[in-house]
């Protein structure tokens, strides 16, 4: 798939979980089903801190299919201190930005 940058629209979603604030957005490839490029923000504490960047670089062009397993395989694999954020929490604003409309 070669489409261009601009025919990708750009999706956001907000999530209020136990340990803060999480927003995500993405360009959606809504043809392949896929995450082309996401970038978490808001109000939280990750530990490690290079943790979002690792997770943002993981989830590039990935099937939404797989991004569950991508982000709790990170959390395990880095041993991910979110202080209340989960690997679910992840997933889940990624999921509500795929169906931003």
């Amino acid at each position: 798939n070669r489409r261009s940058r601009d025919e990708l629209p750009l999706r956001k979603a907000t999530l209020r979980a136990p340990g803060g604030t999480l927003q995500a957005e993405m360009l959606w490839d809504s043809y392949g089903n896929r995450v082309r490029q996401v970038h978490f923000s808001g109000d939280y504490f990750v530990q490690p801190r290079r943790a979002i960047v690792d997770l943002e670089a993981a989830l590039r062009n990935v099937h939404l299919n797989d991004v569950d397993g991508i982000i709790a395989g990170l959390f395990e694999k880095q041993s991910v201190d979110g202080f209340g954020l989960q690997p679910e929490h992840f997933a889940t604003v990624v999921r509500m930005a795929a169906k931003d409309a």
